[in-house]
């Protein structure tokens, strides 16, 4: 990262929030080229009889940052064991990531329980760690990612942006020239807009705010209340005497409806003299303010806080957000989505490399906290990042050219629809085929905390979706007694799972009339072909549905009666084929008889076998040739 920017990031994150660099083994731009030149120049000094680890490591990673897996997992591997070597977390989640990008999940899986136990950690350690692995490994198109167009040679970052104007901060030529930092020696920050243009890129000439936001300190964090009435900024005073020179506040201003100016600036309550309070940004209610303290009472150095606002305006009942968000390190620059969602910088959740971007859902009670992976995330320090979910478009910060810049990314996929599951099935009675109304269909995680459950509905089926990384277990019951449970080990965008429920798990007398869906004949259901899976005497789901009607429709009409038949395609009378279809006829016989139908009322007859045309063929691949049919007769009144 650039040294010389590093400073003004400094003063922002209170002197706590000295950026980590990484070290000699990664290079400080991600930029292709230098990854190339050094890859050249480490592989000359091990010509040259150099042998060092950290040289191993830079080889490792800068095959890594080009996409050669084959020998970035060699050159990992020749660190790895080498014996003055330390495998560290970032370390650790780039080489088993290039081995899974290489068809090597089994040894990626050995290496990181190896790091495990060599470093003692627990599950609960690990519960956000596994979560990046897996969006580095499979989650890299969800974004897209631009230069936003407004850089300069000085730091740009903190943006924000409304349908018309693009905010951010920059201490760049053309804002208070004379105005400098007494501590660092270098232009303080100030904060600019920028016209939107059509595609929501940032167009025209920077304005600089009025001088009653821009003081002659650094201002930062720009965000407007959903209201459009009010804004929220940090100001930082400076104090080159004092042991901490700089003390973070924020700060309100109100729009003047007439001139369209901001102003009447007022420093918010919550703010204290000895610590600090940065970034500032609202709940979509505008009812909640979010922030970054180093107050005391926090998790770490940095924490984030939400306030509520009163009757009376101000803002009270400060409230952590808690240890899963907050960590031993540095959590800042929060940001609330439109859906409540919030975004956040942190370099102690376990990363790809300085700070990364996460994600929390915050109307999900689980508040599963994931990395937003690549390429918003980087080997450097990627932070300030905002969006607007209507466009799926917004920004964020990153030094990985260098120097701090504003990046537009634009969301191909919402990290909602990635961790939304679906998962539906027909739950039906083993012994007769009869749908199970009203059995508890249960999610569970791989904590075994419950995540979703549903019922199923007259005819057996149940259809819901939840918001889970990774596999689950579906648990059945009904009115207290466990019917079945089943596994599904990853995660399914889409998962049919069928149960048929033994009659010895309690479910005998579940064919009773009682148990049935009392429902009215639909239009354009066709009761002359009945379908079963592919040779077998089980009824498809759609036939049962039908079945269910006809015997509601038997019981409304005591006249009507019923021949049940079988047909099929050109086979042997006395063949195995011809026995598969009586059977398939008396299975609708059961089906029906289980709903509480007069068994003197059906008959089973048997048609000539015939061949498959036209409409007599199955409507959907996998399903047998051979059918069922069903011919209704008035019954004759006896004479008088």
């Amino acid at each position: 990262m650039g040294k010389h920017s590093l400073t003004f990031i400094v003063l922002f994150l209170v002197n706590l929030f000295a950026l980590n660099g990484q070290g000699p083994m990664v290079p400080e731009n991600s930029g292709q080229q230098m990854y190339k030149d050094a890859i050249a120049q480490s592989k000359q000094l091990i010509q040259y009889g150099f042998d060092s680890p950290e040289l191993y490591g830079k080889l490792a990673n800068s095959y890594f940052f080009v996409s050669d897996y084959s020998q970035a997992a060699d050159w990992y591997h020749k660190y790895d064991q080498h014996p003055e070597s330390q495998l560290d977390w970032e370390f650790m989640i780039r080489f088993a990531t290039s081995l899974k990008k290489l068809g090597r999940a089994e040894e990626a899986n050995v290496l990181f329980d190896r790091f495990k136990a060599e470093h003692r950690l627990m599950e609960d350690d690990l519960a956000k760690s596994v979560d990046y692995l897996q969006i580095v490994s499979e989650n890299a198109v969800r974004y897209t990612v631009a230069d936003a167009g407004i850089n300069s040679d000085a730091p740009e970052f903190n943006g924000f942006y409304t349908d018309e104007w693009y905010y951010y901060a920059s201490a760049k030529k053309g804002g208070r020239k004379h105005t400098k930092d007494p501590v660092a020696g270098t232009r303080t920050m100030d904060i600019y807009k920028m016209p939107v243009a059509v595609r929501g890129r940032p167009a025209g000439r920077p304005i600089k705010l009025n001088n009653e936001i821009n003081s002659d300190q650094h201002e930062s964090s720009w965000v407007i209340a959903p209201q459009g009435k009010e804004a929220y900024f940090t100001r930082a005073s400076i104090d080159p005497n004092a042991n901490r020179p700089y003390h973070l506040k924020i700060f309100m201003a109100e729009l003047d409806p007439q001139s369209g100016e901001w102003g009447n600036v007022t420093e918010v309550a919550l703010n204290a003299p000895l610590h600090s309070n940065a970034y500032p940004t609202l709940s979509p209610d505008g009812t909640q303010l979010y922030f970054a303290s180093d107050r005391p009472g926090g998790f770490g150095q940095m924490d984030l806080y939400m306030a509520e606002r009163d009757a009376d305006g101000q803002w009270t009942k400060i409230k952590n957000l808690g240890p899963k968000i907050n960590t031993s390190e540095r959590e800042a620059f929060p940001f609330i989505s439109a859906k409540k969602e919030l975004y956040f910088a942190s370099d102690g959740h376990h990363g790809f490399g300085g700070y990364d971007v996460y994600y929390v859902d915050l109307t999900d009670e689980k508040e599963l906290l994931l990395n937003v992976g690549m390429p918003v995330n980087s080997p450097s320090d990627d932070f300030a990042f905002s969006v607007d979910t209507e466009s799926q478009k917004g920004l964020f910060t990153s030094n990985r050219n260098g120097n701090e810049d504003l990046f537009v990314h634009t969301e191909t996929i919402t990290i909602r629809d990635y961790l939304r599951q679906e998962v539906k099935g027909f739950v039906s009675n083993q012994f007769t085929g009869v749908p199970m109304k009203g059995v508890d269909v249960l999610v569970y995680d791989k904590e075994n905390e419950l995540v979703a459950s549903t019922t199923t509905d007259e005819y057996g089926n149940y259809d819901m979706s939840f918001n889970l990384r990774g596999g689950y277990t579906l648990k059945l019951e009904q009115d207290g007694m466990a019917l079945a449970d089943y596994t599904v080990s990853s995660r399914h965008e889409a998962y049919v799972a069928n149960f048929d429920i033994p009659a010895q798990n309690g479910m005998d007398g579940f064919g009773e009339t009682d148990r049935l869906a009392e429902v009215s004949l639909p239009e354009g259901v066709d009761l002359e072909q009945l379908f079963f899976g592919e040779v077998n005497s089980s009824l498809d789901d759609k036939s049962k549905e039908a079945l269910i009607k006809v015997g509601k429709m038997l019981k409304e009409h005591p006249g009507l009666v019923i021949n049940v038949g079988s047909t099929g395609n050109s086979v042997e009378k006395g063949s195995y084929e011809e026995w598969v279809l009586e059977k398939r006829g008396k299975k609708i016989q059961e089906f029906l008889e289980a709903q509480g139908v007069d068994g003197n009322r059906l008959s089973f007859v048997k048609k000539d076998i015939i061949p498959c045309e036209g409409a007599d063929c199955p409507e959907q691949p996998g399903q047998d040739i051979r059918n069922v049919f069903l011919e209704f007769e008035d019954e004759e009144e006896d004479p008088e």
